[in-house]
């Protein structure tokens, strides 16, 4: 069972309008940025072949090949980005975190969110 305070800082983290996150141990807050950025719809291609064709009919397009499109909303971020990849400083990453911005406005690139990195020195 979560504590109040757990609940508070949640509830306090969704209002502000900028938030960084660095790197991030537990799954619960990796999926809040996550979830801070929302979803997107995305589309899939799965082209298929019969494997018996031969590669001149492949070529000359002669080929009985087939596409299939799905689409499903997908995370913006996946939580794992929060969790994993990003610099966390100290010597063996010269002195360098690695934050993500989250922003309700977007930046210049037309996302709301931004890797930065911030120097420890």
């Amino acid at each position: 069972m979560q504590s109040n305070s757990h609940h508070t800082t949640m509830a306090l983290l969704t209002n502000f309008g900028t938030t960084i996150l660095h790197t991030i141990g537990d799954s619960e807050t990796a999926r809040f940025g996550s979830d801070k950025l929302g979803q997107r719809r995305e589309t899939f291609v799965s082209p298929s072949s019969p494997g018996n064709e031969d590669l001149y009919d492949r070529l000359m397009g002669l080929s009985n090949m087939s596409v299939s499109l799905n689409e499903s909303y997908q995370p913006v971020l996946q939580p794992a980005v929060f969790m994993t990849g990003l610099r966390f400083g100290g010597p063996e990453n010269g002195y360098m975190v690695d934050g993500i911005v989250i922003r309700a406005q977007p930046f210049k690139t037309g996302e709301r969110y931004q890797l930065v990195s911030f120097s420890q020195r």
